[in-house]
Parts: structure tokens; sequence; C-alpha cells
């Protein structure tokens, strides 16, 4: 990071960034994972205020440009994480989710590394677990053979089942991918 984002992270980490063993009592209804530069969240947060929301990220450059957005805007019902969701999620109580976002994870094109994305069976199968009863999982890529997996594993899970995916905030890594001709896919499955 650049000396002038390492200062605006130290100056609003003590506001919103939590570590993993606080997350539980924090007491998320909203789940961002892996949310990039902050978009979405900022976006759920304003639609939502009364919901608490969680951000889940690994790169501290874009935890800071969430946290500066978090501060300019005065928002107070969001709180970060700087963790794999892996080391998260068995924090999270089951069925005290009311949204999962999964927004343009890291698609591992390479076959060799296949194995690593986060849209697999395993994980899936923890994020149900964690949605309360009517909870929604929603997925967005660019990549076609992810999107195909991602239908294929959230198909499988017997406690979802497919829904028209709501509208959302255009992402600035959204942008990009548009920008070079990429198609979008947004999927949503409901706990049932």
């Amino acid at each position: 990071m650049t000396p002038g984002r390492r200062l605006r992270y130290a100056e609003f980490a003590p506001h919103f960034v939590v570590v993993p063993d606080d997350v539980a009592r924090w007491r998320p209804t909203i789940v961002d994972i892996g949310f990039g530069g902050g978009e979405s969240v900022v976006a759920a947060a304003t639609n939502w205020p009364d919901e608490r929301i969680l951000g889940v990220e690994v790169h501290e450059a874009g935890i800071t440009h969430l946290l500066t957005d978090l501060a300019a805007a005065e928002i107070g019902n969001v709180r970060v994480v700087r963790s794999d969701i892996l080391e998260v999620l068995p924090l999270l109580p089951n069925r005290s989710l009311r949204e999962i976002c999964i927004f343009f994870p890291d698609p591992w094109p390479k076959i060799a590394h296949s194995h690593r994305r986060l849209v697999r069976t395993d994980v899936v199968r923890a994020l149900a677990e964690r949605l309360a009863d009517g909870g929604l999982l929603r997925l967005a890529t660019d990549a076609d053979y992810y999107a195909d997996q991602m239908r294929e594993v959230c198909g499988g899970e017997s406690h979802l089942t497919e829904v028209d995916a709501p509208d959302r905030v255009m992402t600035k890594y959204e942008q990009r991918g548009r920008a070079a001709g990429r198609v979008i896919v947004d999927l949503a499955y409901r706990k049932v």
C-alpha cells in the first residue's frame, strides 16, 4: 500500500475493522465476501441502514478503499474483517444471515487451480447452513465456465432454489469486464 493508504487504514480501521473472534458479537445479517473496492457494501449499507453488514476481504488496499468511503458517508452499520471467508464462516451462527453476496470471486481459470474456486460444494453447503429460511445467496461472475460451476454447485444444494437475481450496484471490476466485452452473469438462490 502507498503511505497515504496506510495512513487512511490506520485512521479508519479502529471504527470499522473487527478481528475474526468478534464477528459473532457483531451479529451480521448480510455478509459480502471478497468485496473488492466495496461498492456493493456501501450500496447495501445505504439501502438497508437497519441491517448489520459484514465485509470479508483479504486485500488491504480494497479494505482501505471501503473504509474511506464508509467514513466519508458516515455509515455505521458495517464492519470489516480482514480474513479469508473459510476462517470466518465457522464463526457465523447457522440460520443467522438474510443475505450472502459473492460478486466476482477469483475464477482461477487454470484447470490446475480450479480447486481454489470459492463456489464449490463444501463452501456452498456451509453458506446455505448460515442463511436464515428465505435468505438469499447472490453471485456474479464474468467467467462463463465459473458461471456454469456456480449453477451446478448451487443447483445441487438441496436447501437452495434458483430465483431471479435482484439488481445490484455495478462494481469497478465489472465495468472493466464489460469494457473488455465479457458477459456478466448474475445468479441468486433462496434458502427453502
